[in-house]
């Protein structure tokens, strides 16, 4: 199958019950390509979250295709980072355009070598967080935290959820404000990565590059440093699953899960060792922000999303 068609297939399998729509954004896409100056012929074409990858290894270069409003929030979020990125080493952003239906990010192809969860050293673990602490560095800084209006960041994307999913999640907020630390803290916030995992982290010449930024916001980083090892940790396992990943969450959250490498963090960056006091509220938003994250990336007539929110909806109550 040719690129061109297969990126239409992937379209038309999205939007499987609305095929004028695919085609009236399959030709929205056409025109951004010939604005971008990218032809799909000889690229790669690949499904991911909410959007479609081009990869042209020619040119060295990523296009990011929006299947949906929530893959143009994440382009629009990931082109931002890339901007500010200061000391990280990133993809350059090279274009972004709007046209209707269609969102396409067009970034530099970066080159490293993928990680691999069971070969991860302490060490090498110990080094990509290392290189995240500069840039948090030069966007660091204090805010009141209150843990009732901090878990409605995520408010923004109710709209796109189905109304069962909707119901669950406002259960959930209200069993996990009573586990909360309560009252109002100072905590130190920074620009974080938002979807630290290995698979986002690229090895080269003994340095990290970093990938993926659709989540990217202000925010803890422990969120980042907790991320990468309970992603880790699940990847370790027999079998990988998003309900092993969530018994991993859900035991961090209880404190029956620490990481150690946290302590680390805070030797290192010692300026967020203040957010200790609120370690706890950490832990609990991270689930929950997860949670929020992978119900995003899945439809409305799959099994998984409720059984989820049923799962972790039991243990909080």
């Amino acid at each position: 199958m040719s690129p061109r068609w297969r990126f239409f297939e992937l379209l038309l399998r999205y939007d499987v019950r609305r095929p004028a729509h695919a085609l009236a954004q399959y030709l929205q896409y056409r025109s951004l390509f010939r604005r971008a100056g990218i032809s799909l012929a000889g690229c790669e074409v690949s499904r991911g979250v909410n959007i479609i990858l081009v990869l042209d290894r020619q040119r060295q270069v990523v296009c990011r295709c929006a299947l949906n409003a929530m893959g143009s929030a994440g382009i629009h979020n990931n082109h931002r980072f890339l901007g500010r990125a200061g000391p990280l080493r990133v993809p350059r952003s090279l274009a972004l355009h709007d046209l209707g239906a269609a969102t396409l990010g067009v970034e530099t192809l970066i080159a490293g070598n993928s990680l691999n969860a069971h070969t991860v050293s302490d060490a090498q673990g110990a080094a990509v967080i290392g290189e995240l602490v500069p840039f948090y560095r030069t966007n660091v800084c204090v805010q009141r935290f209150e843990f009732g209006s901090w878990i409605d960041r995520y408010d923004f994307l109710l709209p796109y959820f189905p109304t069962p999913w909707v119901r669950r999640i406002g259960q959930l907020k209200k069993a996990m404000l009573p586990r909360s630390a309560g009252g109002t803290h100072d905590v130190s916030n920074a620009w974080i990565h938002g979807d630290l995992t290995y698979r986002n982290v690229l090895q080269q010449d003994g340095r990290s590059a970093f990938i993926d930024f659709d989540r990217s916001e202000m925010s803890f980083p422990e969120f980042d440093v907790l991320l990468f090892y309970v992603d880790l940790m699940t990847h370790r396992t027999a079998e990988v699953t998003y309900e092993a990943f969530f018994d991993h969450l859900l035991a961090l959250a209880a404190g029956r899960l620490a990481i150690r490498e946290l302590d680390a963090f805070y030797k290192t960056a010692p300026e967020f060792a203040l957010n200790r006091a609120v370690a706890g509220d950490i832990a609990l938003l991270l689930l929950f922000r997860m949670l929020i994250f992978v119900l995003h990336s899945r439809r409305s007539r799959e099994k998984l999303p409720l059984a989820l929110l049923e799962k972790v909806l039991d243990e909080i109550a």
